[in-house]
C-alpha cells in the first residue's frame, strides 16, 4: 500500500508523528511524502527534487529542436502554449527563452508564471523585467492553492514558516552574490540576535529546508548559494528590515581583508590556490566594489583594486578590471597617497596588456609625480620601471633603457638588492630587444647573482628563463635546454603554477625549433593545462600558438587553424596585439601551406602591421620571411629574393640563429629562386633586400 502525503512544511512535525506511528503500526506501508525538509526519521530515503534541467552555460546554445528535451524549456514551451497556442521555440526567441529560464533558477512555478506572459509580452520583453519578477509573476491559476497562484506568495509562504533568526539570516545571506563560504557567513550574518557559533546551526536549517543550496568543491570548502529568486526576495526583506546598509559594511569589509590576504600570498607558492579563490568568489568582490563606489567608501573600493588588479591581469579580465579602476580612481581623484599611485599602477599595467600605450604613460607618469612629493624612492624606482616597460613595448628601447638605468641608480642608492636585480633583468630584455646580446648576457648573469645572494629562488627562475632564451637565440640548444630545465625545476619545488608554465613552454619551444615535435607537444600541452586551470588567459593563448606551429609541422592544417582561431579570439577578447599577430602568423602559414596564397599574404600583412607598431624585430623577420615564401608560391620572383634578402640581413645584424626545423624550408625556396631568376636578376634583387632599412622593409613588404 502507497500513501503519499503532499505539502508537509507547513505541518512537518504532525506529519512527522503520523508517519512514524503508521510505519510502526503498519511495517508494509510505503508512504510517499513531499516536504521542503527531511521527517528526519528511521527508514527514511531522501530524494532531492533539483530545479528543472538546463542547457549547459559554458557552451554554445543548441538547436531549438535539441532545447527542447530540456525539462525547464520543455515546461515552458508547453505552458506558453496553452496561452498561445502558436507558440514554438525557434532560433529568433531561443536565447530570451534559455535566459528566462535560468534567471527563474529552473524553478517550475516560476516557469508557468512567466510563460503565462507570452500573451501580452514578448520573450524578450520578458527576460528584461526579470529584475522585477515578483511583480511580473504575479498572475498565477486561480484554482491553485494560495501559496502556489504566484511567485510573491510562493516566497512568502516559505519565508514565514522560518523562525525569526532563519529569517533574518536568510535576509543577511542575500547581500552574498556566486555563493559564499561558512567563513564569510559568520563574519557577514552575526550579531543583531545571531551569535558567530549559533551561524552554522541556523544554515543547516536553511538547507535542510531547501532555502540555501550547497556545492562541495574539490580541494575546497563546501560552499553555499542562494537560488536568485530566493536571493531577490530576501534581498527585499532585508531592506524592510532597515538592516541593508549595516549588511553590505560587513559584506565589503569582508572581501576587503581576504584582498590583503590575497596581496600577501600573490605570487608565492600558493598562488594558484589563491587565483582559484579569487575566482569563486569574483561575483563577491563585483558586488562589494560596487557597493563601495555607490555608498563613496572610496578607501576601501581601493584596498579591494590594489589586489584586483593582479587577478584581473593574469585571468584575462583587463576590459572589465579597466572599467571597475578608471570608476574609483575618478572617485578617489586628488588624493596623493601610496595606495592611490598603487592603484594607479594597477591601471597603467591593465592599460599595457591591452595595447593602449599612451593611456598606460600617463597613468605612470601620474604615480611618479605622486612617489615624488612623498618622497618615496622605491615607488620613484618603480615607476621609472613600468614607464621604462611602455617604452620598450612601443619599440623604444633606447628610452625604455633610460628609465631602467634610472631605476637601478636609485634601487642601489639606497640598497634595495631586489630592485636591483629587477632593473637588471629589465635592462637584459631592453638590450635583447636592441640586439645587444652581450650586454643582455651580462645584466641578466648580475641578475641571478643578486637572487642567489638573496636565497630567492623565483627570482633565480626567472633569471635562468632569461639566460636560457638568449642561448637558443644564439642557437645553443643544449644550454637553453639546461636552463630551462633547471628553472622548471626550482619553480616546482616552489609549487608556483604560472612560472611551471612558462618553464614548460621555453622548454617546448626549443624541442620545437629542434624539430622533435613530440615533446614539443607534451611539454606545450601540460603548459596548457595548468594555464587553463589558472584561468590564465593569454597564457593559454600562447601555449595554443606553439601547438599550432607543432600541428603546421606535421600536415594537420584543419587542427592547426582551429588552434590558431581559438588563440587569436582570446587575443582580441584580451585586446594583446602582439598576441594577435602570433595567432595571424600562424593562420598564414596554414593558408601558405594549402597553397591559399592570396588570404596567406592578407593575414601576413595584418600581422606585419601589429609586429611594426611594436617594432618586435624577431617577429618582424618572420613576417618577412613569411611573406617572401608566399611571393614565390605567386611566382612574384624578384619580390620574394628580396623579402628574404632583407630578413637575412636583419637576422644577421641581431644575430639571431634560423631554427633547425626552418632551415630546410629556406634553403629550398632559396635554391629554388636562384634556378627560377637568372643569376644578374638574382644578384639585383639580394642587393636590394640587403641594403633596407627596417621601415624600408616593412613598407616594401605591405606594398603590392
Amino acid at each position: 500500500m502507497l500513501l503519499v502525503l503532499d505539502n508537509c512544511e507547513h505541518l512537518v512535525h504532525a506529519c512527522t508523528h503520523c508517519a512514524e506511528t503508521l510505519l510502526q503500526a503498519c511495517p508494509k506501508v510505503q508512504i510517499l511524502a513531499t516536504s521542503r525538509e527531511a521527517f528526519g526519521i528511521r527508514g527514511e530515503t531522501l530524494f532531492p527534487v533539483p530545479p528543472l534541467a538546463l542547457p549547459d552555460p559554458t557552451q554554445p546554445l543548441p538547436s531549438p529542436k535539441v532545447l527542447q528535451q530540456y525539462e525547464a524549456l520543455a515546461l515552458f514551451v508547453e505552458r506558453a502554449q496553452a496561452v498561445q497556442p502558436g507558440f514554438a521555440l525557434n532560433k529568433q526567441n531561443a536565447p530570451a527563452v534559455v535566459q528566462i529560464c535560468r534567471r527563474l533558477d529552473g524553478l517550475p512555478l516560476a516557469i508557468e508564471l512567466a510563460a503565462a506572459r507570452v500573451k501580452t509580452l514578448t520573450v524578450q520583453q520578458i527576460a528584461a523585467r526579470l529584475d522585477d519578477r515578483f511583480r511580473l509573476l504575479s498572475e498565477g491559476s486561480r484554482t491553485a492553492l494560495p501559496h502556489q497562484q504566484t511567485l510573491q506568495t510562493m516566497m512568502d509562504w516559505s519565508f514565514y514558516l522560518l523562525s525569526p533568526a532563519e529569517q533574518a539570516l536568510l535576509r543577511r545571506l542575500s547581500v552574498f552574490s556566486g555563493g559564499f563560504t561558512l567563513e564569510a557567513a559568520e563574519s557577514v550574518c552575526a550579531g543583531a540576535g545571531i551569535e558567530t557559533q549559533d551561524v552554522l546551526r541556523f544554515l543547516t536549517r536553511l538547507v535542510d529546508k531547501s532555502l540555501v543550496k550547497t556545492e562541495e568543491e574539490q580541494g575546497a570548502e563546501m560552499r553555499y548559494g542562494l537560488l536568485e529568486t530566493v536571493r531577490q526576495y530576501a534581498r527585499e526583506r532585508l531592506k524592510e528590515a532597515d538592516e541593508l546598509e549595516s549588511v553590505c559594511a560587513r559584506h565589503l569589509d569582508f572581501y576587503v581583508n581576504l584582498m590583503a590576504q590575497a596581496w600577501d600570498a600573490i605570487g608565492g607558492a600558493d598562488e594558484a590556490l589563491w587565483l582559484e579563490r579569487l575566482e569563486r568568489e569574483h561575483d563577491n568582490l563585483r558586488a562589494a566594489f560596487a557597493w563601495a563606489l555607490e555608498t563613496e567608501r572610496v578607501e576601501a573600493a581601493l584596498r579591494l583594486a590594489k589586489t584586483l588588479w593582479v587577478f584581473w591581469d593574469v585571468r584575462g579580465y583587463c576590459s572589465e578590471g579597466r572599467t571597475w579602476l578608471k570608476k574609483v580612481l575618478e572617485r578617489a581623484q586628488g588624493l596623493r597617497t601610496e595606495l592611490y599611485a598603487r592603484v594607479l599602477t594597477g591601471a597603467g599595467r591593465l592599460a599595457c596588456a591591452q595595447g593602449d600605450y599612451p593611456e598606460a604613460r600617463s597613468l605612470f607618469q601620474q604615480t611618479l609625480e605622486i612617489y615624488q612629493e612623498l618622497s618615496d624612492k622605491r615607488g620613484i624606482a618603480s615607476s621609472w620601471v613600468n614607464l621604462g616597460l611602455v617604452a620598450s613595448l612601443q619599440g623604444d628601447h633606447s628610452t625604455a633603457r633610460m628609465f631602467y638605468e634610472k631605476a637601478l641608480a636609485l634601487h642601489r642608492e639606497i640598497g634595495n638588492l631586489y630592485g636591483v636585480a629587477t632593473a637588471l633583468g629589465n635592462l637584459g630584455g631592453a638590450a635583447w630587444e636592441q640586439g645587444e646580446y652581450a650586454a643582455a648576457r651580462a645584466y641578466y648573469e648580475e641578475e641571478l647573482a643578486i637572487y642567489r645572494q638573496l636565497h630567492e629562488p623565483e627570482g633565480i627562475a626567472s633569471a635562468l628563463s632569461a639566460l636560457g632564451g638568449l642561448a637558443q637565440i644564439e642557437g645553443d640548444y643544449d644550454r637553453a635546454v639546461a636552463l630551462f630545465e633547471e628553472s622548471l625545476a626550482l619553480q616546482r619545488t616552489l609549487g608556483y603554477q604560472a612560472g611551471i608554465a612558462y618553464a614548460l613552454s621555453n622548454l617546448g619551444s626549443v624541442a620545437y625549433a629542434r624539430g622533435d615535435y613530440e615533446l614539443a607537444r607534451s611539454h606545450y600541452e601540460e603548459s596548457l593545462q595548468i594555464r587553463r586551470e589558472l584561468g590564465d588567459k593569454q597564457g593559454v593563448a600562447y601555449a595554443l600558438i606553439g601547438l599550432g606551429s607543432i600541428a603546421v609541422r606535421q600536415a594537420q592544417y584543419e587542427r592547426a587553424r582551429a588552434l590558431f582561431e581559438e588563440s587569436l579570439a582570446l587575443f582580441q577578447l584580451m585586446e594583446v596585439r602582439g598576441g594577435k599577430a602570433g595567432a595571424l602568423s600562424g593562420l598564414a602559414r596554414v593558408a601558405y601551406s594549402q597553397k591559399e596564397y592570396d588570404r596567406a599574404e592578407a593575414l601576413y600583412k595584418e600581422s606585419l602591421r601589429l609586429r611594426g607598431e611594436g617594432q618586435e624585430k624577431p617577429d618582424i623577420i618572420d613576417c618577412l620571411e613569411g611573406l617572401g615564401a608566399v611571393a614565390h608560391g605567386r611566382g612574384q620572383l624578384a619580390r620574394a629574393v628580396t623579402l628574404f634578402a632583407v630578413a637575412q640581413a636583419l637576422r644577421e645584424a641581431l644575430g639571431l640563429v634560423r631554427a633547425p626545423c626552418e632551415s630546410a624550408d629556406y634553403e629550398r625556396d632559396l635554391t629554388a629562386l636562384r634556378s627560377e631568376l637568372d643569376e644578374e636578376a638574382f644578384a639585383t634583387a639580394w642587393a636590394n633586400g640587403q641594403a633596407m632599412t627596417l621601415e624600408q622593409a616593412i613598407t616594401y613588404a605591405l606594398g603590392n
